[in-house]
């Protein structure tokens, strides 16, 4: 036995001590025990509950983006079709076209969910017009092509989806282009409170979006949160979303080590109970048969007290005290 084992448990000294310290020293460990399987059940619990709550807000995600962008193509269908009937595209002088578009623009106010609005020229991609109703942003057309985009805001540093509509300007060719940007607003939206988003596209820095700023430390320790990474759909060339989800630990560590505490607690009463009292009925077996010992070595007899010891001794005992006593009745 190694020294420091001897001083936790001596060998020598009464019997009771012994049995006392080694079952105290067996409860002990079987709290530590019991209290790390807790954490480690809990931790395991809440990786599982976190990779499980991601994976169900980016499939939500996606198909929540799919609906909102068939919605923003529809909304341009509608407000391109607006402009015409309003035959605001039709008026000869560029001036007051310019002024009919921007008062037809402010009168949408916050409604609309195209925060910039670009007229260009299809042959030569000339800006026509140009509207901006939340920013000095001045973005620009993607490409001169007519098929939909992305533009990335340098002043607000926002991304912003493009949508792009046919269109004719005093009877020539022309695109009309629609922003929709990708920002806190949307996400709020679109998403549970609980959700963050960073938005990655064509190496920039990530723009983080969250619905919420009590989700806003989800970005700061990488390690604590799972994350899933959803390409735009539809689009090859959209940018990536990083989701990550804000998730409530499914066992609280605290209250589960209070429990492990009171369980130790009620098994160290139950076994003190149970256990403690047959090793101390032993122990006193013993002490009898102890006794016994010394009173023949004073009296080199056997007399009636020490045959009371004896019997006591082996009297509803083991069957190995039983046998002891009898062995030394025999001796003696």
């Amino acid at each position: 036995m190694s020294p420091l084992a001897a001083w936790i448990l001596p060998a020598e000294g009464p019997l009771r001590r012994g049995l006392a310290l080694r079952l105290m020293l067996v409860l002990l460990i079987a709290l530590i025990a019991l209290s790390g399987t807790v954490v480690v059940v809990a931790e395991r619990a809440e990786h599982a509950a976190a990779v499980r709550d991601v994976d169900e807000a980016v499939v939500a995600l996606g198909q929540r983006i799919r609906s909102v962008q068939a919605s923003w193509m529809s909304q341009a269908e509608v407000l391109r079709a607006q402009l015409d009937f309003a035959r605001l595209l039709d008026q000869p002088d560029e001036a007051q076209r310019h002024a009919s578009l921007s008062a037809y623009f402010a009168t949408l106010g916050g409604e609309g969910i195209f925060t910039h609005a670009l007229l260009v020229g299809a042959s030569d991609g000339r800006v026509l017009w140009r509207y901006g109703t939340r920013s000095a942003e001045d973005l620009s057309p993607p490409h001169l092509g007519a098929a939909h985009g992305w533009v990335f805001g340098q002043r607000d540093g926002t991304l912003y989806r493009a949508i792009v509509q046919p269109a004719l300007v005093a009877q020539q060719p022309a695109h009309l282009w629609l922003f929709v940007p990708l920002d806190n607003g949307l996400l709020a939206a679109n998403t549970p409170p609980d959700v963050a988003v960073e938005v990655h596209w064509q190496g920039r820095v990530p723009i983080r979006l969250s619905a919420a700023e009590v989700v806003e430390h989800l970005w700061i320790d990488d390690s604590d949160h799972p994350t899933r990474v959803l390409r735009w759909p539809g689009d090859p060339a959209g940018p990536d979303l990083a989701v990550r989800r804000f998730t409530a630990p499914p066992i609280n560590v605290r209250q589960g080590l209070i429990l492990a505490a009171l369980a130790g607690a009620v098994v160290a009463v139950l076994g003190w109970a149970v256990l403690v009292r047959w090793l101390a009925r032993h122990a006193h077996k013993l002490g009898l048969l102890q006794g016994a010992t010394q009173q023949f070595n004073r009296t080199q007899r056997i007399d009636e007290a020490t045959l009371a010891k004896l019997d006591d001794a082996g009297r509803a005992s083991s069957t190995e005290l039983q046998g002891l006593a009898a062995d030394m009745r025999a001796m003696m």
